[in-house]
């Protein structure tokens, strides 16, 4: 008698088990890191680059020199130096010294760098319709790097826009998580696999 009732006990453990991972399952999709803050700097002047003070990989301080602009009929100097608009990394200098540029108004003028900051980055995915219902803002996210091996990391779901795009053939929604503190071994544009778990209704 006592082994029928260990017997059950074990079925009954076994079920139970098994209910638990069919209402716990996840999406495993495919994503790139970005940062959340970006900016393109242009200059207020046209003329030529006369100094870069700064090259892609550099950390600058809001307020730092980055370029200095040659123009002789500008009268106001402040104008011809153009300066670090956030605290971040020069992603990419799209100019190089002597280079003419445009402001503003012509063209919309010439983008001389791209700086971001990254104390804060984005993970952008695409998920198809089908399982979008099943997201929620400020979900949370696990996701790898094949390029820092062995380490699961965390991120939390920011953004899921409201109308469909078509991608790689499948329609479906942009979702954005934000790495609150991430590795400092992740760099924008580096891919990523996520889970994301969700639960299922389990049957009565």
């Amino acid at each position: 008698m006592k082994i029928i009732i260990a017997g059950s006990i074990a079925i009954l453990l076994l079920l139970t088990a098994f209910a638990q991972t069919a209402s716990e399952q996840s999406i495993r999709l495919s994503g790139d890191i970005q940062p959340a803050a970006q900016y393109d700097v242009k200059p207020e002047v046209d003329g030529r680059i006369k100094k870069l003070h700064v090259r892609a990989g550099d950390t600058v301080k809001a307020g730092d020199l980055l370029i200095e602009i040659d123009d002789p009929l500008v009268e106001d100097n402040s104008k011809l130096k153009v300066l670090a608009p956030i605290d971040g990394t020069v992603l990419t200098v799209h100019v190089v010294e002597r280079q003419a540029v445009a402001s503003d108004g012509i063209n919309r003028g010439t983008t001389l760098m791209t700086i971001a900051s990254l104390s804060k980055l984005l993970v952008k995915t695409h998920v198809p319709q089908a399982d979008v219902t099943k997201l929620a803002s400020k979900q949370a996210v696990r996701f790898t790097a094949d390029s820092i091996p062995g380490e699961q990391m965390e991120a939390m779901i920011l953004l899921i826009t409201p109308v469909a795009t078509v991608k790689n053939s499948v329609k479906g929604f942009t979702v954005q998580a934000v790495i609150e503190e991430p590795d400092p071994r992740l760099r924008p544009g580096m891919t990523v696999q996520l889970t994301i778990p969700i639960s299922t209704p389990t049957s009565k």
